[in-house]
């Protein structure tokens, strides 16, 4: 009785290796694969373009054909060599929708710049600089760009007056907290 249990465990063990013999040379025989290139490039692009198709919510106000867009995009893959060059078309194609509070950030902490708008608008200046400067002057303002945007204050009256010349995502109140 045993040796019937060990032929037939010599035999399961044969009939194992040649099945998997079998798998593995089955496996190659498409060499050279025939499969189109995968691009990661391509999944990327899709992955960010998907997101916004699932999430964004504006597209009811945006005059854009979203589709159309991702084809665009997709047929300027090829030419992408780099990271880099992912990084700049995919700000392109998300740019499409003219949002300004579209923006990538890069968290490698070694990274510069870290911040990349999809959509920077004209800024539509509203008043000359040589007249607000002279209405200013006697209260004593100057400009001032220590903290990366040109800004100014000055007190008229013991009230706090702030002019910025334009606004940065990273820009907030809390660079006023020590002027008032």
């Amino acid at each position: 009785m045993n040796r019937k249990k060990c032929g037939i465990r010599t035999e399961v063990r044969f009939s194992g290796m040649v099945i998997f013999l079998f798998l593995i040379l089955s496996s190659c025989i498409d060499d050279p694969p025939t499969h189109p290139e995968v691009s990661d490039y391509q999944s990327y692009l899709d992955m960010v373009w998907e997101l916004y198709d699932q999430k964004y919510v504006a597209f009811d106000v945006k005059n854009v054909d979203w589709d159309a867009v991702h084809d665009m995009y997709s047929q300027m893959i090829p030419g992408v060599n780099s990271n880099t060059e992912l990084r700049e078309l995919i700000t392109q194609m998300v740019g499409t929708l003219e949002d300004k509070n579209a923006f990538f950030e890069d968290f490698d902490p070694l990274a510069y710049p870290y911040h990349f708008p999809t959509y920077s608008p004209d800024i539509e200046i509203n008043y000359v600089d040589s007249v607000l400067m002279q209405l200013l002057e006697p209260w004593e303002f100057e400009w001032d760009s220590t903290m990366g945007v040109m800004w100014g204050s000055c007190v008229i009256d013991s009230i706090p007056y702030f002019a910025i010349r334009h606004f940065d995502f990273f820009f907030t109140f809390y660079n006023f907290s020590s002027e008032v």
